[in-house]
Parts: structure tokens; C-alpha cells; sequence
């Protein structure tokens, strides 16, 4: 499937156009993005003693390398994070086509259309995509492992018995688990979550001993991989003459939320829900909570009214390139000069077609409320899934498990541990979503009877690999 939307036209049409579009649009740099920048360029200089411990290796990395090859030009960073869009379109193409079995070429090419408004042309998804943070990597990362998921799900007819098929997607995992974690933290869940539910599936599909066991063990092995890649980076800042820095360290941040968390359940439970909950709503943008002073603040205002087309943080970084349209230098936010004397020579000016920019502007309402009202009803795809799945396991219920399941898991873990309810940690989770929202539309059109003539059944059972 992935070689024939390769060699789909339309989809290489819309391939060139959103390049063609998304090399028209600067880079955003945030403080954060400068701090980024800092840690490539003691990369760089082999300044090991200058290394932040909070920070991850993958993305400084990054930088370092394509900065290196292309240049310390703006290009050096558009193509490959205009790739990474690109493969989140290929894969959300993917599972959209591959579950409603359109035979019809005409019936293709709508689906992706439809794939290419919503997901491509987001503002803020796009905004991410053109924003010199970790965000723009951990979807991509999340999409690939939730097709890696469905291949370990397809393949478990086949297990205990050890195959080329069965290896290849664990060691995606075994791989990827670590890379994600190294990327920043909290997006472990990016390739852990799309893992972990593909061993659910497998134990629903196939449960036996032996089964229960290689799971098991597969599972070990990821969390075995992780530890290993965690210890061996300390290990190396130490030997590089990294000094103590306490204040910086992740396990600081470890102890301090586990020792909240932790009394907090043991006193209240019910007061855990409550907590979870409204975290839950601040994080989909519904109403903004402060979390110190547990209130509904917004700018030091109460507010109790509900919105569903308000933006947190993402709406500050995300759209900054479609509001400051023609702004000299607007692309950089303001940063300490430490920080940005690595990002100067990034500066720009570009001016998009401004059709398109207006275009964009007036979409933010509608990416907003896509945001929060799918994030409302994540829980509802996952949990119908879920239920659908113990009766049909239909490829369309199990995209939607894995996609909507681990944006789920990605918001509950958020809501639960984090200090402050930062909708761009859970932004990953948009995308896939998208998808099982599309998916569980046509299906449920499908059961209506609304598609009877332009698709095949969906409910063709998964095809396994023999």
C-alpha cells in the first residue's frame, strides 16, 4: 500500500505543492529553540562541561548535523523538517486508504484530498512543522510507531515463531523507544504508548502461554534497551567532565513530581480524578487552569465559560508565522543575548503568497476546535474501538485504537504528572486524532448504509502475513 501511494500522482502533485508552499514560510525560534541551538553548537565545539542534563541529545544533534552539511541558513533546517511532513502525510494517507479499501481512483483521490486539507494544511500542524522545537519530531515519530504497532498487531498470527516479519517491527521499537527519550522525555510516550497497545492487541487476538510469554520478554527488552541508553548518556556527560548541576538533573524533577503525585493519590483519590480532569481540559484548550492556585484563570482573570476555539501556548508559537506576516525579524522571539547570538543568522523576511496566509489566519478557529473537541471525545473513539474490537477486529477499529489510544494515554500521563498544562506536549497526539477521526467517520457512514455503493465493505477482516 505504502508503494502505491508512492506512486499515486495526485498524492505527488500535493507532495510538490505543500513543499513548494511550506519552503515560502521562516523558521519560528522560541527561547527554548535558541537553547537548542546552544547545546549544537557545544556539540560543535566538543563542550561537554557546557551541556544541559535536562536536555535530550537527539535534537541538538539534529541541528548540529544538517546545520553542518546544508549550512547556518534557514533551507538547512526547512527541507528535513518538510520531509518529516511529508512522512506524516504518506502514513496518514496510509491508514486512512488502507482501511476503507476504496477501489474506485476516483474515491482514492478525494480520501487524499481530504487527508491533504486536514492534515497538511493545518495551521497548526504546519506551524509546528515550520517551528525549530521537538514537537514537529515527536509526531512524525508518533505516526510511524503507530504503523509499526499495526504491523506488530498483523503479524501475530505468526507468533511464537520468530520471522524476519516479527523481528523487524520489534526493533523498530527496541530502537526508537530510547530515540524518543533522547529526543525530550516526556515523548518516550511518541513510540512506548503505539507499543504497548500493539502487545494489548496481540494478547487480545492470541492469548496463550507462549504468546504471553514473548510479549513479556519483548517488553523487558524495550525497557531494558531504555535503561541502557539512559545510563550509557550519563555515563558519557560524566566522563566528559560535566559538573553536578542539581537544579537540572531529571531526576530532581522525577522526585519532586512522584513525591507530590504519590500523597497526593494517597490522600484524596477522588481529589486525583478532579485533578486529572481539569489538567485534562487545560491541556485540550477547553478552559485554561491554573494549576498553583487551582482555578479557571485566564490572564489573571477568572474565567468559568467554556471555549472550545481557544489556544494556550501552541497558539503562540504554532500561528506566529501567519500573524506576523511581513514583520522584520518577527520569525525569533525575544531570547537572552546568549542565546541569541546562535540564532542571528537566522533571521528572515519571507513573504508567502498572502492569499495563502489569509487563508491560514482565518483556518486557526477551525484548527482550535478540531484540537479541543477531539481531545473531548478521544476517550469516546478509544473506548468504542475498544468495544467494537472484542466483537469485529476490522482494521478500521484497530487504526483507531492505536491512534486514538495513544493520544490518550500521551493527555492522561500529562494530566496526571506534569507541573503546568502545556498544550504543545500533547500536540503529537493531534494528528492521529485526525486520523481516527476520519477513519471512524466513513465507518460509521458505512454502517448507515451512506457508502453502500462507493466502498467495499470495511469490515474485511486483517489480512495476516503467512
Amino acid at each position: 500500500m505504502i508503494k502505491e501511494i508512492l506512486r499515486d500522482k495526485l498524492f505527488l502533485f500535493f507532495c510538490l505543492v505543500f513543499i513548494v508552499i511550506a519552503l515560502s514560510y521562516p523558521l519560528t525560534f522560541t527561547f527554548d529553540s535558541g537553547h537548542y541551538m546552544f547545546l549544537a553548537d557545544v556539540i560543535n565545539n566538543h563542550n561537554w562541561p557546557e551541556w544541559d542534563p535536562i536536555r535530550g541529545i537527539v535534537f541538538p544533534l539534529f541541528l548540529s548535523l544538517f546545520t553542518n552539511i546544508l549550512g547556518r541558513n534557514q533551507n538547512a533546517l526547512l527541507i528535513p523538517m518538510t520531509f518529516a511532513q511529508v512522512i506524516l502525510f504518506l502514513f496518514a494517507t496510509f491508514f486512512v486508504l488502507h482501511d476503507t479499501k476504496i477501489t474506485k481512483p476516483f474515491q482514492r483521490k478525494i480520501i487524499i484530498m481530504v487527508v491533504f486539507l486536514f492534515i497538511m494544511l493545518d495551521p497548526l500542524i504546519m506551524g509546528y512543522y515550520h517551528t525549530v522545537l521537538t514537537e514537529f519530531f515527536a509526531a512524525t515519530i508518533g505516526i510511524l510507531s503507530c504503523y509499526f504497532a499495526y504491523r506488530l498487531y498483523q503479524i501475530s498470527e505468526t507468533l511464537p515463531t520468530i520471522s524476519k516479519h516479527t523481528i523487524f517491527p520489534y526493533v523498530y521499537f527496541l530502537l526508537v523507544i530510547p530515540f524518543a527519550w533522547h529526543l525530550k522525555q516526556p515523548y518516550v510516550g511518541t513510540a512506548l504508548f503505539p507499543f504497548l497497545l500493539s502487545s494489548l492487541l496481540i494478547l487480545i487476538r492470541r492469548f496463550n502461554r507462549r504468546v504471553l510469554q514473548y510479549v513479556i520478554f519483548a517488553n523487558i527488552l524495550v525497557l531494558v534497551s531504555l535503561g541502557i541508553s539512559i545510563t550509557s548518556w550519563s555515563a558519557f556527560l560524566r566522563s566528559a567532565g560535566m559538573p553536578e548541576k542539581p537544579t537540572r538533573e531529571l531526576t530532581g524533577f522525577i522526585n519532586a513530581a512522584y513525591d507530590t503525585k504519590a500523597g497526593m493519590v494517597l490522600e484524596s483519590p477522588t481529589s486525583t480524578i478532579k485533578y486529572v480532569v481539569k489538567n485534562y481540559l487545560a491541556l485540550s484548550n477547553i478552559f485554561f487552569y491554573d494549576q498553583k492556585n487551582d482555578s479557571i484563570v485566564e490572564n489573571n482573570v477568572v474565567v468559568a465559560d467554556v471555549s472550545f476555539t481557544r489556544s494556550g501556548e501552541s497558539g503562540v508559537i504554532a500561528y506566529r508565522a501567519y500573524n506576523f506576516y511581513g514583520q522584520l525579524d518577527a520569525n525569533i522571539f525575544p531570547m537572552p543575548d546568549l542565546l541569541k547570538s546562535h540564532v542571528d543568522v537566522f533571521y528572515a523576511n519571507y513573504l508567502p503568497a498572502l492569499w495563502f496566509n489569509e487563508t491560514q489566519k482565518v483556518q486557526i478557529v477551525k484548527s482550535n476546535f478540531m484540537f479541543s473537541v477531539l481531545y473531548l471525545f478521544t476517550p469516546l473513539m478509544f473506548v468504542y474501538s475498544a468495544l467494537t474490537l472484542i466483537k469485529n477486529n476490522t482494521m478500521g477499529n484497530i487504526f483507531v485504537f492505536i491512534c486514538s489510544g495513544s493520544a490518550l494515554m500521551n493527555i492522561v500521563a500529562h494530566s496526571l504528572f506534569v507541573i503546568w498544562p502545556l498544550d504543545r506536549y500533547v500536540f503529537w497526539g493531534y494528528p492521529l486524532n485526525i486520523i481516527a477521526f476520519i477513519v471512524l467517520f466513513i465507518e460509521l457512514l458505512y454502517k448507515a448504509s451512506l457508502l453502500r455503493n462507493t466502498f467495499v465493505p470495511i469490515t474485511t477482516k486483517l489480512q495476516t502475513i503467512k
